[in-house]
């Protein structure tokens, strides 16, 4: 349905951190990420970029560089600024996003102890 892996692993990351309460969810930048510094020290190639996932989500950058704070919502684009010929694809998209929300949901409020 034109969603990629870690962009779906992000929706339900953020829908159960709603769940659950969660007020904030941080993410550990490039810049904190012990491998990636440890490795470029010694003059060899980053092992991952995160920088550009956590932008990507939404992510903008704490006061300290070593984390991003995320959005606990995605954002979605308004159908008005889609392409007519993608608007299809895009509705399509957020109906199952909407539909795998409900069923998280469905199967995850009664383990939580939520009030």
């Amino acid at each position: 349905f034109g969603y990629r892996p870690k962009n779906f692993i992000m929706f339900l990351l953020r829908h159960i951190a709603v769940l659950c309460k969660v007020e904030s969810i941080y993410a550990v930048s490039d810049e904190g990420f012990y491998a990636n510094t440890h490795l470029v020290r010694g003059h060899r190639a980053k092992v991952a970029e995160l920088d550009p996932l956590w932008e990507e989500s939404g992510g903008v950058v704490c006061s300290d560089d070593r984390f991003f704070n995320i959005p606990l919502e995605e954002y979605r684009k308004p159908i008005e600024e889609i392409k007519s010929q993608k608007r299809s694809q895009y509705r399509k998209r957020y109906e199952l996003l909407d539909q795998y929300e409900q069923e998280i949901q469905g199967h995850l409020k009664p383990l939580l102890r939520v009030k």
